[in-house]
């Protein structure tokens, strides 16, 4: 997914690499919303603004390493850390698009095609 800050277009992604993030920092997902809800005020969005830029970071990582299969010059933007992106952004913004994110990360949209050929039909159920 895509978010735009200041005019510039970011890539947001979770990947393998931000599950791992999450997984050392709060002991995996299933813990990480109560770590977040035992923080002060503020804090809470902090914490999510940190999220947000690691999720930008896997983004880019993502987009160079295509760039590099590709043989092609990568040409997007470069990492915010999460002090911009706490001037940058409201709240609800950070905070629904690390949502958002996680989200379509664990979407699953495998396309199966049907088996072909002379046993095609064993393996149907």
């Amino acid at each position: 997914m895509k978010i735009t800050i200041a005019g510039v277009e970011y890539p947001v992604e979770y990947t393998v690499l931000a599950e791992e993030y999450i997984d050392k920092k709060y002991g995996g997902v299933e813990k990480m919303g109560s770590a977040i809800d035992e923080l002060p005020g503020h804090q809470k969005v902090v914490e999510f603004s940190a999220l947000l830029a690691m999720m930008i970071d896997c983004g880019i990582s993502r987009q160079r390493k295509v760039a590099e299969l590709l043989h092609k010059d990568y040409a997007g933007p470069e990492p915010l850390d999460a002090d911009a992106i706490n001037v940058l952004l409201h709240p609800g913004e950070i905070v629904g698009t690390v949502y958002a994110a996680m989200k379509e990360g664990n979407a699953s949209t495998i396309k199966l095609e049907a088996p072909k050929g002379k046993n095609a039909g064993a393996a149907t159920p």
